[in-house]
């Protein structure tokens, strides 16, 4: 792997990283592409887990059924439409086409 593929590798999701051009070694390069990114968070979450959370152990499962519920959904969205997940970060998604 190249010096700039290097860098970004542990970074970028792995199918948009095979669409960087990476040029030669120690030279900055460019790749220009049609996409679209989508970052959705769930809104108000920090209240809803510490409302469940405070429920104990049910409240707990409540919560991931949640989660598991909704992520599903927007991984079964992207995934229908040829997109890529690119993270999770708590609460949120991050994905592009």
């Amino acid at each position: 792997m190249s010096g700039r593929r290097t860098e970004v590798s542990s970074f970028v999701p792995t199918a948009l990283l095979g669409r960087l051009n990476t040029g030669n070694e120690g030279e900055p390069a460019e790749t220009v592409f049609s996409g679209a990114v989508l970052y959705a968070d769930i809104v108000q979450y920090t209240a809803l887990a510490e409302r469940l959370c405070n429920q104990g152990t049910d409240g707990i499962e409540k919560l991931a059924a949640i989660l598991d519920r909704g992520f599903s959904a927007y991984v079964g969205c992207v995934k229908s439409t040829d997109g890529e997940v690119a993270e999770f970060s708590g609460d949120a998604l991050v994905a592009y086409w």
